[in-house]
């Protein structure tokens, strides 16, 4: 039995989805280690404390596993919140903030059409 191959949509959702994860992976591994480190807190917890969660998600974003594409998602919720307390409460941060906002929302949306569409086409 074939399986068809995945759209062009799928192929983009699934390319988002990949991009946005390493990316918000190496934003949050240099934020508080090199870009704004923190005076009370050594570099490595807050990096370890925000790296991670995102780890055990990226063979599965990048091998297009629905499983991951299902609970990454919730996953971002974290981080989106993260980017509003930060962008909120410090001003010097917010350009990181907001960078942090646009990869956690983009990899949100793009694991939900993923999942719909990739389910279409089975």
């Amino acid at each position: 039995m074939t399986t068809a191959a995945p759209s062009t949509a799928t192929r983009s959702a699934k390319w988002i989805a990949c991009f946005s994860i390493l990316s918000l992976t190496l934003l949050m591994a240099c934020w508080y280690s090199l870009l704004s480190p923190s005076d009370s807190l050594p570099n490595w917890l807050p990096t370890a404390l925000l790296t991670l969660p995102l780890l055990p998600a990226i063979p599965g974003i990048l091998r297009g596993h629905r499983y991951t594409y299902g609970w990454a998602p919730l996953l971002m919720m974290l981080y989106w919140s993260h980017g509003i307390m930060e962008g909120w409460s410090v001003p010097e941060d917010r350009p990181m903030a907001l960078a942090e906002l646009i990869l956690s929302l983009s990899l949100f949306w793009a694991c939900i059409f993923y999942l719909r569409w990739s389910k279409q086409q089975s």
